[in-house]
């Protein structure tokens, strides 16, 4: 499905990129879907992932990825609660507008597929940093492609970016 979802992005990268990524930085990094398909379509050099849940640093970890981080991207360096969504794809740093119709969705598929009446299992604390912050990037000179999928922190992460915004080619988020 996110291959599918994915494939007129992919037809727009291509067209602005061409066949060679350099760097990648993919933020949420969730399982490394994205990762999968940047890699079967195209030639990717340096990746850097950012995924808050340990869980799911299981499966990025078996991706040879050049740093992977155990921490979320935001506006501000510390701690934030992080909602842990029965389905992992739907946690987040958010708050979330229970009243909204993408959360009723949400709270929908949870019904169905996990008998649950609330999309979150728990809360945790996790750190989160600028990214303008983190020492190990500092020496990158040009990003070629940023993915940011933070089911709603997306503007956070963004502005975390600071300076390094003027380095980014592309820019691809979930909206």
């Amino acid at each position: 499905l996110d291959e599918s979802i994915q494939k007129k992005n992919l037809e727009i990268l291509k067209k602005n990129i061409g066949s060679k990524i350099d760097t990648y930085i993919d933020i949420g990094a969730h399982q490394g879907e994205m990762i999968n398909i940047l890699r079967k379509n195209f030639s990717v050099k340096k990746i850097y992932a950012f995924e808050p849940n340990k869980d799911c640093h299981l499966y990025l970890k078996k991706k040879r990825i050049s740093k992977l981080f155990l921490f979320a991207i935001s506006d501000k360096n510390g701690v934030g609660r992080f909602k842990l969504g029965h389905l992992s794809s739907m946690s987040t740093l958010t708050s979330i507008n229970n009243k909204a119709i993408y959360s009723k969705i949400k709270k929908l598929i949870i019904k169905i597929f996990y008998n649950q009446n609330n999309i979150y299992k728990k809360t945790i604390n996790v750190n989160k940093k600028r990214f303008d912050c983190i020492t190990e990037l500092k020496k990158l000179k040009k990003i070629d492609l940023v993915k940011i999928d933070t089911e709603g922190h997306e503007f956070n992460v963004i502005k975390g970016f600071g300076r390094y915004l003027k380095k980014i080619h592309l820019l691809l988020f979930e909206h």
